[in-house]
């Protein structure tokens, strides 16, 4: 039942009809909302939350008329498929955003699942090797987008600057701020250099968007 009859027809040989079978893809996308992402250095570009949101609806509107089921992580229970799983995703986004300010550590286990994560991953390492750990132990494939400000990844202070975390709390004078540079570049670096070669290790892929 499987011959092509037709093609075999008009050839010495025969030909047997193959199909391929696709199944539904689940895509599981997170977006930082931590404090670190309210950050913006100009009140004409956008925090990096809401460019991490963006890019997660974005990619989310990507995989959905690719014909795969999506879900926010931490917040949907499951993957859905098409313009419900794309509506529901968009209600998680803007509903569920209080759950989306640590990374998750219990990630579902779904059939042929994908991770896309958005933040700045400003993170305790601690934090980051637990949620590797744990990534690693399932043999998922994903994406890490590392979402920074123009400043973080240029660091273009001069002279005289105070510096001043998120939550106010600390905060450093530095006499002559161009003199830090090349030691924040070194360190921002080598943080993402960790960030890669974590991701690669699993499979994963690491990039950043500024």
């Amino acid at each position: 039942q499987d011959i092509d009859w037709r093609r075999s027809a008009k050839s010495d040989h025969l030909f047997v009809r193959q199909q391929e079978w696709e199944s539904a893809q689940n895509v599981w996308l997170w977006s930082d909302t931590s404090l670190t992402m309210n950050f913006r250095s100009n009140p004409k570009i956008k925090t990096k939350k809401d460019v991490s949101l963006v890019l997660a609806l974005a990619t989310a509107m990507l995989y959905s008329e690719g014909g795969e089921k999506i879900g926010l992580l931490g917040a949907d229970r499951q993957t859905s498929l098409g313009q419900f799983g794309l509506e529901r995703f968009t209600n998680s986004l803007d509903h569920e955003r209080d759950i989306l300010n640590t990374l998750p550590q219990k990630l579902p286990k779904t059939r042929q699942a994908h991770f896309v994560i958005f933040s700045d991953f400003l993170i305790q390492k601690e934090e980051l090797d637990h949620f590797f750990e744990t990534i690693s132990a399932l043999e998922l494939t994903g994406h890490l987008i590392q979402v920074l400000d123009p400043v973080e990844a240029e660091f273009p202070f001069n002279g005289r600057v105070r510096f001043q975390d998120v939550l106010g709390e600390n905060n450093f004078l530095a006499g002559r701020a161009n003199d830090l540079k090349p030691r924040y570049i070194k360190a921002l670096k080598e943080w993402q250099m960790y960030l890669n070669s974590k991701a690669t290790s699993i499979g994963w892929h690491f990039t950043t968007q500024i």
